[in-house]
């Protein structure tokens, strides 16, 4: 195993942890966290996806039980160079995101001829394929904790509409601190997979992001 790829930047200790049984959760999202996996899969089912041309979609979704795929340095990476790729080929703009150890929040603004599943599908498809890929050539045991059928992503997301500045700019402070109160890091600058660094010092975060 190739330890530079492995490092873990959430303190959970190796691959085992990460891969067997439902991990803890580290932070929170869109969704209530008082459900159990149950109800929440059931209120995902429930909730209606509206697309308004030009609004953008503020998203979250999440890993396959909760478990912590995202640990690891290089499977964040995967999810940030694929959201660049579907950018480029899907002719949207990222306003903002932050990838987590067990979830994905971005604000998103897709071409108006066009739906936010469309983009959505793609960047999961691409970044779970690659992500299973790194797990199976680095983490040898990866089919005895995660069966042929065992996905990387849940199935469903979370989308809601941003019709205002205001509500945008809480969007973004909310998925900035998400590190910082989840316990990962103390300065929200030091979270490498997130468009902070952008919006505070004008760093590349490797996507293109629109204020």
């Amino acid at each position: 195993m190739n330890a530079s790829h492995w490092r873990s930047t959430d303190g959970s200790g190796g691959p085992d942890n990460l891969l067997s049984g439902c991990a803890p959760r580290t932070g929170s999202d869109a969704l209530p966290t008082n459900l159990p996996q149950s109800a929440q899969a059931s209120l995902l089912k429930k909730r209606r996806v509206i697309d308004f041309p030009g609004v953008p979609h503020y998203v979250t979704f999440s890993t396959y039980q909760r478990r912590q795929f995202l640990a690891p340095e290089r499977t964040k990476s995967i999810v940030v160079e694929s959201l660049q790729m579907c950018l480029q080929n899907h002719r949207a703009t990222c306003h903002g995101f932050v990838v987590m150890p067990d979830h994905v929040h971005a604000i998103l603004s897709i071409d108006p001829t066009s739906k936010i599943a469309s983009f959505l599908q793609p960047w999961k498809k691409t970044s779970s394929y690659r992500i299973g890929q790194f797990y199976k050539q680095e983490f040898s045991t990866y089919r005895a904790h995660c069966p042929r059928d065992c996905p990387i992503w849940q199935a469903k997301y979370y989308s809601y509409l941003i019709e205002s500045d205001e509500k945008l700019s809480e969007k973004l402070d909310y998925m900035h601190n998400n590190p910082v109160v989840a316990g990962l890091t103390r300065n929200y600058l030091d979270w490498n997979w997130s468009s902070a660094p952008f919006y505070a010092e004008g760093k590349s975060v490797g996507v293109t992001i629109t204020p």
